[in-house]
């Protein structure tokens, strides 16, 4: 996931599955899942940490749907990157 790849509509489908899967397991079993292996792995996208501007993009783009707590080990590869 990254700025110049994202269209509107899929900002919007993205955050309109989140919300569903959040209101569904609730944000805290949310975060655990994505730090499974497996889930993780197949999300890897979603949650990039092959160059800052992309990790940045992520962070900000989850933030701003108050799923913070799944960009915690992004936020970890930023302060060790800058």
């Amino acid at each position: 996931m990254n700025e110049d790849d994202m269209m509107s509509s899929s900002h919007i489908s993205i955050k309109i599955m989140m919300e569903e899967v959040m209101e569904s397991m609730g944000l805290k079993a949310l975060a655990e899942r994505f730090k499974d292996n497996e889930i993780k792995a197949a999300c890897k996208d979603m949650f990039p940490m092959d160059n800052p501007k992309n990790t940045h993009f992520s962070v900000h783009y989850f933030t701003s749907m108050r799923l913070d707590i799944v960009t915690e080990e992004m936020r970890e590869y930023l302060k060790e990157t800058y």
